[in-house]
C-alpha cells in the first residue's frame, strides 16, 4: 500500500498504477455495470500517513473509490491536494458496514492496514453490487 500525491506523477507513471490494477472499465463496461465509483467519504482512521495528513489538514480528507478491472483506487482529497492509494482486489481481506447512531463507518480491512471511512454509503444503490464486484 502506497500513498501517491497525483500532481507528483509522471502521465506514465500513472498509467502504470492503472494497468497494474487491470486498466479502467470501457464506457460501455461501465454504462453496463451502473456504478464504478462510490459517494464521496470521510477518512476517519486507520492508515499513518492519513493520518498525519488529516492532523495537518484544515478540514476533513474526503475520499471516493473507483472499481477499477482488478482492483481499486481510494482518491484523496486534501484541501488543495490529491492523492490516491491503489489496492488489488486480493488485497482487499474484507469490508464492513456499520451504522452507529452517528454515523455509517466503511472500514476496509486491507493487508497491512485498516482504513474507516464514513459517509452516506448506505443511501449509494450501488453499494451491494460495489462490494461483490470486489470480493469476485
Amino acid at each position: 500500500m502506497k500513498l501517491y500525491k497525483t500532481l507528483s506523477l509522471s502521465a506514465s507513471q500513472l498509467e502504470e498504477i492503472y494497468s497494474s490494477l487491470g486498466g479502467k472499465f470501457s464506457l460501455w463496461e461501465r454504462l453496463k455495470r451502473k456504478r464504478i465509483g462510490s459517494p464521496m467519504m470521510f477518512y476517519a482512521k486507520g492508515n499513518e500517513e492519513l493520518d498525519a495528513l488529516q492532523a495537518l489538514a484544515s478540514d476533513e480528507i474526503r475520499i471516493n473509490i473507483e472499481l477499477l478491472k482488478k482492483g481499486v483506487l481510494f482518491r484523496i482529497a486534501e484541501r488543495t491536494n490529491t492523492y490516491f492509494i491503489p489496492f488489488r482486489k486480493e488485497e482487499i481481506k474484507t469490508i464492513e458496514l456499520i451504522r452507529t447512531n452517528h454515523k455509517v463507518l466503511v472500514v476496509f480491512n486491507t493487508i497491512g492496514s485498516s482504513f474507516h471511512l464514513w459517509g452516506n454509503i448506505d443511501y449509494y444503490k450501488g453499494w451491494e453490487i460495489f462490494v461483490k464486484e470486489l470480493h469476485y
